[in-house]
């Protein structure tokens, strides 16, 4: 079974199946897997050739005063299920692989209102979103890592850093686990518009929100 991060990596995968004449099912999930996940898996092995199993806890289906953090995750348990059942990929990205550029303007325009979304694009570190958030974990050995928090299990953290490599550490190593106050999302979007475009996007943005 192959775990891969990043889309480039799953789109070769599925390229590489397809060539090879193999049908290619998936299994989108958010993780925490279970009997029903299973089933769906089973299901797809079945009528496919090439399962593809996604686990992606997307913070954009979280609103205000849902707990993103508290959502449950077993990556591992989740990985073992998936090889169980004969899946070819697990893909697991971040949500920084997803929204590279942070998350889109109209689903965040949906969830919060105008004075929010003038300080989410005028000031992402002081309106951080929720998926968008720099971690510091440092170990018992006196190691440190920073970057955008992938997995936060009860038995271990995985951290991407600036270069995109992800660590492992497992919980018993870790001595703390700290937020900074400053967002992986992208700064200057505002620098990009005049004032009449910020306020007009702010109002459709918001009109989203009545929608929604």
């Amino acid at each position: 079974m192959l775990r891969v991060e990043t889309i480039a990596d799953l789109r070769a995968a599925c390229d590489r199946a397809r060539a090879q004449a193999l049908r290619v099912g998936l299994v989108p999930t958010m993780g925490y897997l279970h009997e029903g996940h299973r089933s769906l898996m089973h299901a797809a092995r079945e009528a496919c050739d090439f399962v593809v199993v996604t686990i992606f806890v997307n913070p954009l289906q979280f609103g205000a005063g849902e707990d993103l953090d508290r959502y449950p995750r077993d990556l591992r348990g989740d990985l073992a299920q998936c090889e169980d059942e004969g899946v070819d990929v697990v893909f697991t990205p971040s949500v920084a692989e997803m929204y590279p550029s942070g998350p889109p303007l109209t689903t965040v325009g949906q969830k919060l209102g105008k004075e929010q979304l003038y300080q989410a694009i005028l000031y992402p570190n002081d309106a951080i979103l929720m998926g968008y958030e720099s971690w510091v974990v440092r170990t018992k050995k006196g190691e440190t890592f920073a970057g955008l928090k992938t997995s936060d299990t009860p038995d271990q953290v995985t951290i991407k850093d600036t270069n995109g490599k992800y660590h492992d550490i497992d919980t018993p190593d870790i001595d703390r686990k700290v937020m900074q106050k400053m967002s992986l999302m992208p700064e200057g979007l505002a620098g990009t518009m005049t004032m009449k475009e910020l306020v007009d996007l702010v109002e459709y943005l918001a009109t989203l929100r009545n929608k929604a």
